[in-house]
């Protein structure tokens, strides 16, 4: 059993059939692929754009969603001050 597996099953009392589970890549998903899951507290983890998902839980997801536009239109105008990946 792996250090991950074996941290998830003490801190959590999980089984380790679960913890494996947390610790695999989601399903379906491809090798730097991006990908979501809903993760073991209930929240959107989103996979493939860093090293570790990122997670919002709904209400932090729909808030950046219903602000979309306003963040397009921050990168556009600073375009030049951010940096890509």
């Amino acid at each position: 059993m792996s250090e991950s597996i074996q941290a998830l099953v003490q801190k959590y009392g999980i089984s380790e059939e679960d913890a494996a589970k947390l610790t695999a890549a989601p399903e379906g998903s491809k090798p730097n692929g991006f990908s979501l899951v809903v993760s073991a507290k209930k929240a959107i983890s989103i996979y493939g754009l860093r090293r570790f998902p990122i997670t919002l839980y709904r209400g932090e997801m729909e808030t950046v969603l219903d602000h979309a536009d306003e963040i397009r239109a921050f990168i556009v105008e600073h375009q030049k001050e951010l940096a890509t990946k």
